[in-house]
């Protein structure tokens, strides 16, 4: 198993449910705007037949981004996983809040909240 990076990020834009616009802090003062799309869930499309919960878990990504002011966001090795067919880096994110220490991932918040689904890409 190749092994993951892991860096701190801030949001510019959360695009819809599980895709967002995020300022990777690659260290030494290097910042790097890059769209990633969340891994291991999947959220409904905010057009056509879903929009309305499509809508309704961009508005989530949103209150947890609001809630959690430091994110950490992991990135995978894996060549086939690395980015998806959209050139999306497919990612982990993880949000502290006023609990020092307490780190929650969007994606099992998503998930708790009916907002999203489990995905695996093949």
């Amino acid at each position: 198993m190749q092994p993951n990076y892991v860096y701190a990020a801030k949001l510019e834009r959360v695009v819809d449910g599980d895709t967002y616009e995020l300022m990777v802090d690659l260290g030494c003062s290097v910042w790097h705007k890059l769209t990633v799309r969340l891994l291991g869930v999947n959220t409904p499309e905010t057009k056509g037949e879903t929009r309305e919960a499509g809508l309704a878990a961009t508005r989530e990504a949103e209150r947890f981004f609001t809630d959690h002011h430091t994110l950490v966001i992991e990135l995978r090795k894996e060549p086939k996983q690395r980015v998806d067919a959209f050139r999306r880096y497919l990612a982990l994110i993880y949000g502290t809040n006023f609990f020092p220490g307490h780190q929650e991932s969007l994606a099992e918040h998503l998930l708790a909240t009916h907002n999203a689904v489990l995905f695996r890409a093949e």
